[in-house]
């Protein structure tokens, strides 16, 4: 399996864990999905993020190989490598998202599942809102302040573009209230997610 963009191995620790919505039949949480996998490639930008949880015991849990690249947007694995890819929330920072779908389809074998999560258009709808206003207002015109983000009715064309088959896009709306715009910005600068538009 392939993780894309996997920050510090948040995946991993996740597989690692004890599903406690299964049962098996002596009542107890079904075993970690990590032992039925035979190895994990995480592979991300950043050195010291990719490697800031090394040390931690999930590790011994699960077979991880970690890769340091350059460039998300260029993979460079074989064709029909990875039996599935996972992403959690890193690939709506891709500038070629398309270019990257038909990679991750590539280095796919066949019938193979591609999962991934990530932020969608109506992100931060409010604070961008609020932000053009008070552009509008003071400026006389409005500038990104927002990373753009792609909208849900363009994932599955695009998904179906790269050549992927059966395709299910779903969409979660989680509101998360702030008592003011500066703690919002303090938490999104926080989690890596501040604007940086190339």
């Amino acid at each position: 399996m392939l993780d894309l963009g996997a920050n510090s191995c948040n995946i991993a620790r996740a597989l690692t864990t004890p599903n406690v919505d299964i049962a098996v039949p002596d009542g107890t949480a079904s075993p970690p999905i990590a032992e039925r996998i035979s190895k994990l490639t995480c592979v991300d930008t950043s050195h010291a993020l990719l490697h800031r949880d090394e040390e931690l015991p999930f590790n011994k849990e699960i077979n991880i190989h970690r890769d340091v690249i350059p460039d998300l947007e260029t993979l460079p694995y074989q064709p029909n490598t990875f039996d599935a890819v996972l992403s959690s929330l890193s690939i709506h920072w891709m500038n070629d998202l398309p270019a990257l779908l038909e990679q991750v389809n590539t280095v796919l074998k066949p019938d193979s599942p591609f999962i991934a999560a990530m932020f969608g258009g109506d992100t931060l709808f409010e604070l961008r809102g609020s932000l053009q206003l008070a552009d509008v207002e003071r400026r006389g015109g409005v500038s990104p302040h927002i990373s753009p983000l792609v909208d849900v009715r363009d994932v599955g064309n695009l998904l179906n573009r790269a050549g992927f088959k059966l395709l299910t896009v779903d969409v979660e709306d989680i509101v998360v209230e702030f008592p003011d715009t500066f703690a919002l910005m303090q938490d999104l600068q926080a989690m890596g997610e501040s604007n940086a538009i190339m």
